[in-house]
């Protein structure tokens, strides 16, 4: 599980600019498969026509053209597929058509995938941003980089300092955490721009 956390400024349900720290926790799958395979980078293929086939680089097949064709059930799935059958992927020549099994090697590898993702974040503020259970939205702004979500509000937290009353908010993620596209973080929202 990687783990990051980071200051940042929070706009909680229209309460803009509460400083704030966010943590992101990303789960890394290790995996493998028997079965998997990936381009061959040393085949090479001439069809009857003449033209000249292979993987480039990025495994890219520049010369074939891909087409997926639905094929019906054959059984071979054990009956999870509900008779819907499976898509079968077919490489043609983009010249005269004539239908190329690229070379493939046998990848058994192990990869790392992400798995589940969550966050949370702690806000300071000089009130109460709800009860717990409450759920609200929250925007997150940090380096240039704005983030959103709907959290709930999992614990709340009083300190008298001396200046007053200061409120630390525990908020967990209860949806993905959005990425802001540019142009839309410098747009005002709602009367509020959030750069």
């Amino acid at each position: 599980m990687n783990s990051t956390t980071t200051v940042c400024k929070a706009t909680v349900d229209g309460k803009a600019d509460l400083p704030a720290e966010l943590t992101v926790e990303q789960e890394i799958i290790t995996v493998r498969s028997e079965h998997a395979t990936r381009p061959d980078p040393t085949w090479k293929h001439t069809d009857d026509a003449g033209h000249f086939h292979a993987w480039s680089n990025g495994d890219a097949l520049p010369t074939l053209e891909a087409r997926t064709r639905q094929a019906p059930c054959d059984g071979a799935c054990g009956g999870v597929c509900d008779g819907e059958g499976y898509s079968v992927t077919e490489h043609f020549c983009r010249i005269c058509d004539q239908q190329i099994e690229p070379g493939r090697t046998p990848d058994h590898r192990e990869k790392r995938i992400n798995g589940r993702r969550s966050w949370s974040i702690l806000i300071d503020s000089n009130q109460p941003l709800g009860q717990s259970g409450d759920r609200v939205s929250v925007v997150v702004s940090r380096d240039f980089l704005d983030y959103f979500g709907v959290a709930q509000i999992a614990g709340l937290d009083m300190v008298s300092d001396g200046n007053g009353v200061r409120f630390t908010t525990r908020l967990h993620g209860i949806s993905p955490l959005g990425d802001l596209h540019p142009l839309a973080a410098s747009a005002p929202i709602g009367g509020m721009s959030w750069v």
